[in-house]
């Protein structure tokens, strides 16, 4: 079974996203903002007549505003897996050593 001529077009259109911003040096926020405008996604979102989409949209721009105060992604996202919750186990998931 093959992939369709639809999946191949957006996979070209990823990885000639992911080339023209590796080639060039993009601040966060306007890596971020150039990602979801070549993407489509806040567009399509935007279409959408579900409510949760429209929530959606608020939270990527929030993320895009977040990412304005760092001049480049590694110390956004090293300072975001900072800030994440560390999930603690429930007593059911932790097992004795035998």
């Amino acid at each position: 079974m093959g992939v369709s001529n639809q999946a191949v077009k957006a996979i070209a259109c990823f990885v000639e996203l992911m080339d023209h911003l590796q080639d060039t040096w993009w601040p966060t926020a306007p890596a971020a903002g150039a990602i979801l405008d070549r993407t489509g996604y806040v567009a399509e979102l935007g279409l959408s007549t579900i409510d949760a989409e429209g929530e959606r949209i608020e939270n990527l721009a929030e993320l895009v505003g977040v990412a304005q105060g760092f001049e480049d992604v590694d110390a956004f996202l090293e300072q975001s897996v900072l800030e994440w919750p560390t999930p603690t186990p429930s007593p059911r998931t932790i097992r004795e050593s035998p």
